[in-house]
């Protein structure tokens, strides 16, 4: 019979408690890795000061030079700490670096509202999140046959970029005409990819 797929709640669950043992100390990790059933290792591991921060990074070549030397136990423990290596890699992608909403500056110096006096049709702003290895943008989209977005319906639309193939982050910014009461100045941002300029 084949097993059940995980399900969000127990994802959830595990990625908690790996947020929690990277917090651990020397101790509370030996404490770990005994109750597994590696009381030896749980010794080398407390020797060579190994908390809850360096746990995901041990590997083959990091067991053998702290001086475990049997082969089973050794196969077996890493069998168990690959786990923690998926997750480590899973919160280090899903970090979030910066986010916000699109500035949108208003006439006068931004002393008036964006849109003044129409500020309605303008709808709400954009938002953007930035995490290690991703740029969302969430953009709405208002039916066309409204004249006031705020009161109609709209879509959001989730646009996802890859920044693991990001090379370089440029920006440059507009300055104001001679009507500064008027005129809005504008940004913007170009991003170089090893697969051309976005």
């Amino acid at each position: 019979m084949p097993q059940d797929k995980p399900t969000v709640q127990h994802d959830q669950k595990a990625m908690e408690k790996f947020l929690k043992m990277e917090t651990w100390d020397v101790k509370e990790v030996g404490e770990y890795i005994s109750s597994l059933g590696f009381k030896d290792i749980s010794e080398i591991f407390m020797a060579h000061k190994i908390d809850g921060s360096l746990l995901p990074s041990i590997g083959k070549a990091e067991m053998k030079e702290m001086g475990v030397k049997v082969v089973g136990d050794r196969l077996k423990f890493l069998k168990i700490n690959n786990k923690n290596k998926v997750l480590a890699r899973r919160v280090w992608r899903n970090k979030v670096i910066w986010e916000g909403e699109e500035f949108r500056e208003g006439p006068c110096g931004d002393m008036l509202p964006f849109g003044f006096p129409y500020c309605c049709w303008t709808g709400v702003p954009d938002k953007y999140k930035v995490t290690n290895t991703k740029f969302t943008a969430l953009m709405k989209t208002y039916h066309e046959d409204g004249y006031f977005p705020c009161l109609t319906d709209k879509t959001i639309q989730a646009n996802n970029f890859d920044l693991t193939t990001v090379n370089d982050v440029d920006y440059s910014e507009e300055v104001l005409g001679a009507c500064t009461c008027c005129d809005v100045a504008a940004s913007k941002v170009m991003i170089s990819t090893n697969r051309g300029e976005m």
